[in-house]
């Protein structure tokens, strides 16, 4: 499973965190987002900092003409106000404050869908047979997720379930395709339990994670123009709407309150259909405290068709999620880079009802994309990124709701449920992930396979025998796992293992040792740590992973060498032991060479003191003239590299 190293902008552990609003932001004052920095928008007057420990919210607002409006994510975070158009220079200032941990305009995010651009056979990214066309424009027969063979796999039999977060525009609480999937959420625009969609975004994305699926809706899917299904299509599988955006965007401040919102009230998945250029501390952080929760993170990668993916989606701990069209083809406006990991059927249109766009449920009543675009009430295509990320959203509540097990140990399945979206994505680009298609297009069916479901029969154990959780390796290492299983005879499992998240490699059964075996060369990869997955299949399909954790080391350092006594500048008289302290990362205490020079004489060797744990040689100081001298000492590994040290 891939982990996006992405830089850390601010160090946040340890601190409490500040935000400064320069101006309050309401959703109905019409109120314009403007450029703090580089062109990226804001909320007008607004700023978030972090404070270090023990400082004063009020003291530290009063000083920078500011005052506080409120707390956010239950006091982790602090609203200040200042005057609007002051943004920047108010930042600058407040991070040349010694008790500022970090200060940051409040960002606006932006959705990330596309609108200025009926029935389950409408559903192509769910099960695309190639027979939707926009005049000669075809889809390609099964450019999908595999999402109804799954379906077929599984029907709606689960003993898990799984509650999504949309942290969006809010939902139609009363949609006939999700009315009977809603837990309480809540409005961080307007404060307040009712999170109504009145933009009309948040309640299209929460149809494609999980409408209701085979539930009558108008009409009985899936022949039917009226109706659509979820990925996330169990009735044990829950939408939790979280309201933090409206037509003139998504304030950092509310998003950050809803992850923490949805960390600490019951979700098992965030979905964020939305980003920015810029990253946020307030923002990552809240991402980490979720992740660190159990929870699985989704966001859009974007709409600009550039290079890099936004935030938050770039952030480590997000899965960030491009767009493909009905033809597995990567989408002309999704954005790709480095921290890409998955893409997802995002659609591409060109007009109104674009068949080639995604398929799902809007408000049935007017809201901001029905009176200002020419959308439907009820039912209608969208295209972005935003359409793309809640597809992947829907498949990790899937994988909570079957009961992915905890191979790890660590008490949390969010790390499984990523690794197995990401490994058994089907790669549309070069072996392996690449900056277009990340690991590749999610694939439902694989993933549902992975994780277990749809098999008859008792899985396969699989433990990792050399090397070791936690061992450092170098040169050539003996992949050794074993693996078993109640129906499958000794050295018939299907068993495999990577480096890392990249390519699993095949392990062959040795009889004689009782071990699936394979050789790793490790100086192929660099010196540090590295996570190495085991998996074995068995001959129904069922399938145990088992990981640890390993460090590479093929870079041999020379040892460290120190003098203890004498100290530099002493004075010294008689007879004195000259105590050396020597070690090395390969080579065990006492086993170095370690030899003394006085005045660059021969060398003397010393002997290891266990006792002292020093290298120690006496030293006869009648024998040299009273006065200045030198000592140096030097210690030789058993790979021949030296390292010395001088006292005077």
């Amino acid at each position: 499973m891939r982990r996006k190293n992405t830089p850390r902008l601010w160090s946040l552990v340890g601190t409490t965190l500040v935000v400064l609003v320069l101006a309050a932001f309401t959703t109905n004052s019409g109120a314009t987002a403007m450029s703090a920095a580089d062109g990226v928008p804001v909320v007008p007057g607004q700023v978030i900092v972090a404070l270090v420990p023990g400082a004063s919210a009020s003291a530290v607002a009063e000083d920078h003409g500011a005052h506080v409006l409120r707390d956010i994510a239950g006091g982790r975070f602090f609203l200040f106000s200042v005057a609007p158009g002051q943004e920047r220079q108010i930042v600058e200032t407040l991070r040349g404050d010694r008790r500022v941990r970090f200060a940051e305009p409040n960002w606006l995010r932006q959705l990330h869908d596309a609108p200025d651009d009926d029935g389950y056979g409408y559903k192509w990214d769910l099960n695309n047979d190639g027979t939707l066309c926009d005049g000669t424009d075809c889809a390609a027969p099964d450019a999908d997720m595999d999402w109804q063979e799954a379906y077929t796999l599984l029907g709606s039999g689960f003993s898990g379930s799984a509650v999504v977060a949309v942290i969006d525009t809010g939902i139609d609480l009363n949609h006939p395709d999700l009315n009977d999937k809603i837990v309480p959420g809540y409005d961080f625009l307007d404060n307040d339990p009712d999170p109504t969609d009145t933009y009309g975004h948040g309640t299209h994305v929460a149809g494609i994670a999980l409408a209701e699926t085979n539930n009558g809706a108008e009409v009985t899917e899936p022949a039917g123009e009226g109706d659509t299904a979820g990925v996330g299509y169990s009735p044990n599988i829950k939408v939790m709407p979280l309201r933090v955006c409206d037509q003139n965007g998504c304030p950092t401040s509310a998003i950050v309150d809803a992850i923490y919102y949805a960390a600490d009230n019951g979700a098992n998945v965030i979905n964020l259909s939305l980003g920015g250029k810029i990253g946020s501390a307030s923002e990552e952080q809240a991402i980490n405290y979720a992740w660190d929760k159990g929870l699985v993170i989704v966001a859009s990668s974007g709409n600009d068709g550039a290079g890099r993916v936004s935030y938050p989606a770039a952030f480590a701990n997000v899965i960030a999620v491009g767009s493909t069209n009905w033809r597995d083809e990567l989408a002309p406006y999704s954005n790709t880079g480095k921290d890409l990991d998955v893409v997802a059927p995002g659609g591409d249109m060109d007009r109104y009802d674009d068949p080639g766009g995604i398929w799902s449920t809007m408000p049935t009543y007017d809201v901001y994309l029905t009176t200002q675009y020419a959308y439907d009430k009820n039912y209608d295509h969208l295209q972005g990124t935003s359409m793309a990320a809640p597809q992947v959203s829907g498949l990790a509540a899937l994988l909570f709701a079957m009961g992915v097990a905890d191979t790890n140990g660590d008490g949390q399945v969010n790390d499984e449920v990523r690794g197995i979206i990401e490994s058994t994505a089907d790669d549309l680009g070069k072996a392996g992930w690449d900056r277009e298609f990340g690991w590749g297009r999610i694939n439902v069916y694989n993933a549902v396979l992975a994780a277990g479901g749809g098999t008859t029969g008792n899985p396969p154990t699989v433990s990792w025998v050399n090397p070791s959780d936690g061992d450092t390796v170098s040169g050539t290492v003996t992949v050794q796992i074993s693996a078993s299983d109640t129906e499958d005879a000794d050295g018939t499992l299907t068993v495999e293992w990577r480096v890392d998240g990249g390519a699993w490699q095949a392990a062959t059964y040795n009889a004689n040792t009782g071990y699936y075996e394979a050789t790793w060369d490790t100086t192929t990869v660099a010196d540090g740590g590295h996570t190495l997955d085991a998996r074995a299949t068995d001959s129904d399909g069922n399938v145990a992973t088992a990981s640890i954790a390993v460090t590479t080391e093929n870079t041999d350092d020379p040892p460290a060498v120190n003098i203890v006594s004498p100290v530099d500048g002493s004075t010294v008289s008689g007879t004195v032991t000259i105590q050396v302290d020597a070690t090395d990362d390969r080579d065990a205490a006492g086993t170095l060479t370690v030899e003394v020079s006085i005045d660059g004489g021969a060398w003397q060797l010393t002997a290891y003191n266990s006792t002292t744990g020093y290298y120690e040689l006496n030293w006869d100081t009648t024998t040299v003239a009273d006065g200045s001298h030198t000592i140096d000492a030097r210690a030789t590994d058993s790979a021949g590299n030296t390292a010395n040290a001088l006292q005077i």
